[in-house]
């Protein structure tokens, strides 16, 4: 197994973190600012972006801490490398997530899940977008419903207003 294999899907879980987002990633964009690790996605060197929102930081949620991502970033620094998927290289028709998604598309095949188009990477993403959905505006100190949204299309990369998030959101309660 590759690491991709086991980091993709879970930073798009937990961060909301498109796959070419993540696929590119290098270990200068996990970074940390008074004590709180996140993860800047730009368009630095040979790195792309979908649109100008989604240039963002995101917090790196502490379930990836837990589960080792620090320690793989330092691990990888220490060898000599840049990016945090080295084994992932870029493709002129793909970028770097050509390879994980054809990847991914034949392990969820395997597993037996529909390859209609309803099961496919970017719902770990969309999972992302509904927990946001999910959480009590009071909880984020004022501001109410209208903050909680600013912070989900800023999260997500959207331009504030943009309908398109709205059409990708599948809640399930």
């Amino acid at each position: 197994m590759y690491p991709f294999e086991y980091w993709l899907p879970l930073l798009a879980l937990y961060a909301g973190l498109r796959i070419e987002e993540a696929a590119q990633l290098h270990l200068e964009d996990l970074s940390c600012e008074d004590g709180i690790w996140f993860f800047d996605i730009n368009s630095r060197r040979e790195k792309s972006l979908k649109n100008d929102n989604a240039a963002r930081e995101i917090p790196v949620h502490p379930e990836l801490i837990r589960l080792g991502l620090l320690k793989y970033r330092e691990a990888l620094r220490d060898s000599g490398y840049v990016r945090l998927f080295p084994e992932l290289t870029y493709e002129s028709a793909s970028g770097y997530s050509g390879t994980a998604s054809n990847k991914f598309t034949k392990m969820f095949a395997a597993l037996g899940w529909p390859r209609d188009g309803t099961v496919v990477f970017h719902c770990f993403r969309h999972n992302a977008n509904n927990a946001i959905l999910k959480v009590d505006a009071s909880v984020l100190g004022g501001g109410g419903e209208l903050y909680k949204q600013f912070l989900q299309y800023k999260i997500m990369g959207h331009e504030l207003g943009d309908d398109t998030i709205r059409s990708t959101t599948r809640l399930h309660r």
